[in-house]
C-alpha cells in the first residue's frame, strides 16, 4: 500500500489530482491510500506516514515551500511533487526530497509522468543489512577495520561485522555508491556534491580521486531516474 497525500487549497484541484492518481494506480497495478489536505497545517499535524506528497506551492497561511521545510526530520522518506501555476517559484522550492514539479496548466500530462517515476522509486526493493537494518533508512556505512559502522537517519548507529566489498555489491542495487575505500553512501539522502566532498544530512563524506568520476555519474543517474535536480 502506497500512501499518497494531496495538499491544495482548491477542492476542485484536489479532486482532479485524486482522480488522476487513482487512474494511474490502476494502470501501474499498485494499491494506494489517499489523504487529502486543505493546507500545510493539516499536513504537518497528520500522523499518516506518506510515501508521496503532491503539494501546492501557493497556499494561504503556510505555503508549500514552508511546509516542505518543516516536514524535514519528520517524514524523511517522503517524495514531494510540487504543483504550481507560478514557474518563478520553482527555483525557490528545490531541495532534498523534492521529486519534481508539475505546472497546473498541464496537470494531467505532467503529473502522470512525474508520479510514475515517484511510484517506481517507492516500490524499489529494500535490502536489510545484517538481516535487520532497512537500507532505505541508512545514510552511510563507514568501514572500521573488520567492522562497518552503519549510520541511520534517526541518529542511531550499528556496528556490524561485514565485508565492505560484498556489501557494496549488494547495496549498489538500491542506490548506494562507494565514495572512498572506507565509505558507502546512500544516494537518496545526498544533498549535493561539491569538489571531493559529498554532503548529506549535515554530514560531509570524502570522495577519493579514484571514485570521483563514478560517484558523480551515479548521482547524476540517480537524480535523472528519480526526477530530482542535482
Amino acid at each position: 500500500m502506497i500512501n499518497i497525500g494531496i495538499c491544495d487549497d482548491e477542492e476542485s484541484t484536489r479532486r482532479e489530482i485524486r482522480e488522476i492518481c487513482g487512474e494511474l494506480a490502476g494502470d501501474l497495478g499498485f494499491q494506494a491510500e489517499f489523504v487529502l489536505f486543505e493546507d500545510g497545517n493539516e499536513v504537518l499535524s497528520s500522523s499518516v506516514q506518506l510515501d508521496v506528497l503532491i503539494l501546492d506551492i501557493e497556499m494561504p497561511g503556510i505555503n508549500g515551500i514552508e511546509t516542505k521545510q518543516r516536514l524535514e526530520g519528520i517524514q524523511e522518506q517522503i517524495r514531494i511533487i510540487y504543483v504550481t501555476g507560478h514557474e518563478e517559484r520553482m527555483r525557490q522550492a528545490f531541495g532534498t526530497g523534492v521529486f519534481g514539479f508539475v505546472d497546473k496548466k498541464y496537470l494531467r500530462e505532467q503529473l502522470c509522468q512525474v508520479m510514475t517515476n515517484a511510484i517506481r522509486a517507492v516500490l524499489k526493493k529494500a535490502v536489510y543489512v545484517d538481516g535487520r537494518i532497512d537500507s532505505r533508512k541508512i545514510l552511510y556505512i563507514q568501514s572500521e577495520h573488520v567492522y562497518g559502522k552503519v549510520i541511520v537517519n534517526d541518529g542511531t548507529q550499528h556496528l556490524i561485522r561485514v565485508s565492505m566489498k560484498e556489501l557494496g555489491q549488494e547495496l549498489a542495487e538500491v542506490d548506494f555508491v562507494r565514495t572512498h575505500r572506507c565509505f558507502l553512501v546512500n544516494l537518496r539522502w545526498v544533498d549535493r556534491i561539491c569538489g571531493d566532498r559529498i554532503y548529506l544530512s549535515k554530514r560531509e563524506i570524502p570522495i577519493s580521486r579514484n571514485h570521483l568520476k563514478t560517484v558523480k555519474e551515479a548521482f547524476k543517474k540517480f537524480c535523472w531516474e528519480n526526477g530530482r535536480y542535482c
